[in-house]
């Protein structure tokens, strides 16, 4: 299979919408199976993201908890650290992309520290495993013979 394809330094003007738009998509064909993608070069606007329904609401609270350390509260305000990253409005916020640099490892770790439970029933499940043996096996085995047996009678 051979695909077509363009490579090179391209400077786009247009409505900053627009703009936005060819950058979240990308340009050309087979865009949904990852080709045209797009990388900006020199000045970049900040990413201004709505609030919306509330899902999306959630979404954008979850992004700002897994970045707690890019904002304080001020009163009942919030109040960004470094508005190169995050700017912070009324109804909406704005980000730079450099605040996806090392973000999972930012959402695992509050993850981790959010639902830490997982951790220790993980290690409990691993102890009940390692503690099985053929023994036990057996008498698993004799007990639900015995059920079968009584369902069948």
């Amino acid at each position: 299979m051979y695909i077509t394809a363009n490579s090179g330094i391209f400077k786009l003007k247009g409505h900053t919408e627009d703009l936005q738009t060819i950058y979240q998509i990308g340009l050309g064909n087979r865009t949904g199976q990852g080709f045209g993608i797009v990388e900006v070069f020199g000045s970049w606007k900040m990413e201004k993201i709505y609030l919306g329904d509330w899902l999306y609401n959630a979404g954008i609270v979850g992004f700002l908890r897994i970045n707690n350390h890019l904002w304080n509260i001020k009163g009942e305000e919030l109040i960004s650290k470094d508005e190169n990253l995050l700017k912070i409005g009324d109804n909406y916020i704005e980000i730079d992309r450099k605040i996806f640099e090392g973000f999972t490892d930012r959402f695992f770790n509050y993850a981790f520290n959010l639902y830490g439970k997982y951790h220790e029933t993980l290690k409990k499940f691993q102890t009940f495993l390692e503690s099985l043996n053929d023994e036990t096996f057996e008498s698993i085995k004799s007990e639900f013979e015995n059920i079968i047996k009584t369902i069948h009678s």
